[in-house]
């Protein structure tokens, strides 16, 4: 149960959990719709920006972005319809009470002002990753075949707007 139940610092890197409740959700929902919000890596950071232990795990920002694009490719490969996929965050940003645990693409120092990086305190660009898996995500995909193949199933969808009527 350690395992389960560490800080969020440590908390296990587990993509294939993201597709058991993806697929859980659209079975047990009537094949609706999902949209996967929220997902990101927090990293533990002072205020101060000084340095802290690194994830027992070793993971960075950039790897856990790469297996879950992966796993994200994978869910729209498969029968479920999955309309999004949201990292959570884009910036550094206050949470749960604290500056410490660290979500963003884009780190920042909050000693310094405000700016976005690219680059955090570990030497890993996870926004410069993430953008690259969009773009050859949307080229292994076709973009315009997914959303052909995608409006069929979300417009089967009783009251639902297409998704990707605004895209």
């Amino acid at each position: 149960m350690n395992s389960v139940t560490s800080k969020w610092w440590d908390w296990r890197v587990l993509p294939a959990g993201m597709r058991f409740f993806c697929e859980h959700y659209n079975q047990d929902y009537g094949n609706r719709p999902v949209l996967i919000a929220e997902n990101g890596m927090a990293l533990r950071r002072r205020f101060n920006n000084g340095r802290t232990s690194i994830r027992r795990d070793r993971v960075t920002r950039s790897q856990f972005l790469q297996i879950h694009v992966q796993e994200v490719m994978n869910l729209i490969k498969s029968d479920v319809p999955l309309i999004g996929y949201l990292h959570w965050s884009l910036f550094d940003n206050y949470e749960w009470g604290s500056f410490a645990p660290r979500f963003g693409l884009f780190p920042i120092d909050y000693m310094k002002g405000t700016d976005r990086l690219t680059e955090d305190h570990l030497g890993d660009t996870p926004s410069q990753t993430y953008a690259h898996l969009i773009a050859d995500s949307r080229k292994e995909l076709k973009v315009t075949e997914v959303a052909e193949a995608t409006e069929g199933k979300i417009a089967s969808h009783k009251g639902h707007k297409d998704f990707w009527d605004d895209h």
